[in-house]
């Protein structure tokens, strides 16, 4: 199917309504575009970051589809499709350029729902708190990228709860990348903050995150 020449606009190649059934292969991005129906529905602004760039090209191709809350299984009343770049969402990357004015036009402007952005680039010194709604579409090695984004809209100025959608595959890298962030996370706690906090694994499951195998990242 060429997968990858979906999320590389300069590959020329982009998803027709009949190449739908492509959305099929990855359950995450349908969980994600349903929140991001959902989310405009009642009235929020989403923040979508990912640590890949070629996922958030993947992204943009299917928000162009027609109808694409429809393939997901959310359909709306109102139109949710062939969204077009600056008018219903943005993008902040590392090559991105005058990032303070799509920062103030994504604040300021109600038509502007969605802001796609790289982790690394965009989970520091930026206040997206316009939007209340927050998805951490793949999971860091560090644990601070993730939680310095999901701050991006827990912010002063923030007048509504925010929720965040961390989506992870069962059974995958990516799940113990997740287990070792809550390890980092509960040993920051114990020994820098002083806290006591409560244990998230069983016995077994700590055994297994300390198992090492030949050829393993440690």
């Amino acid at each position: 199917l060429d997968w990858w020449k979906c999320g590389d606009p300069k590959a020329g190649k982009s998803v027709s309504v009949s190449e739908a059934e492509w959305l099929q292969l990855s359950n995450k991005v349908i969980a994600a575009l349903a929140i991001i129906s959902l989310s405009v529905q009642h009235g929020d602004k989403v923040l979508l970051f990912s640590q890949s760039l070629h996922t958030l090209n993947v992204f943009e191709q299917f928000l162009r589809l027609t109808s694409w809350n429809e393939l997901v299984g959310v359909p709306s009343r109102e139109r949710l499709s062939d969204w077009v770049k600056g008018r219903q969402y943005l993008r902040i990357d590392g090559s991105t350029d005058q990032r303070q004015e799509l920062i103030d036009k994504f604040n300021k402007n109600p038509a502007i729902k969605l802001m796609l952005i790289s982790t690394r680039a965009g989970n520091m010194g930026i206040n997206l708190q316009a939007a209340n709604r927050v998805i951490v579409f793949d999971a860091s090695w560090n644990p601070v990228h993730d939680l310095q984004a999901i701050f991006r809209a827990y912010r002063f100025g923030q007048k509504k709860s925010v929720f965040v959608y961390r989506l992870i595959a069962s059974g995958s890298m990516e799940e113990r990348i997740y287990k070792r962030q809550v390890t980092k996370q509960t040993l920051a706690a114990r020994v820098v903050d002083g806290q006591m906090p409560d244990n998230q694994f069983s016995a077994q499951e700590q055994a297994e995150l300390m198992k090492f195998s030949e050829g393993e990242d440690g």
